[in-house]
């Protein structure tokens, strides 16, 4: 499984990721977030074969072309 850290966000703003990446494409998304002191923590993981780059690439089209 491949891990990315996308950073830490607000409840409302975690949320909107998690309903835009849980599940989508062929990596198929696993989003994790959590409420912590100082924001929400946002991991976006995958079971598809590949590095923490290409999910990082993936994960930010995604979020792009669903503006």
């Amino acid at each position: 499984m491949t891990t990315f850290e996308l950073g830490s966000f607000t409840k409302e703003k975690a949320q909107r990721i998690y309903d835009s990446l849980n599940g989508k494409t062929y990596m198929n998304f696993i989003v994790d977030w959590g409420i912590m002191p100082g924001g929400c923590p946002v991991t976006v993981s995958t079971k598809y074969d590949c590095s923490e780059k290409e999910v990082a690439e993936m994960v930010m089209f995604t979020l792009a072309a669903s503006l």
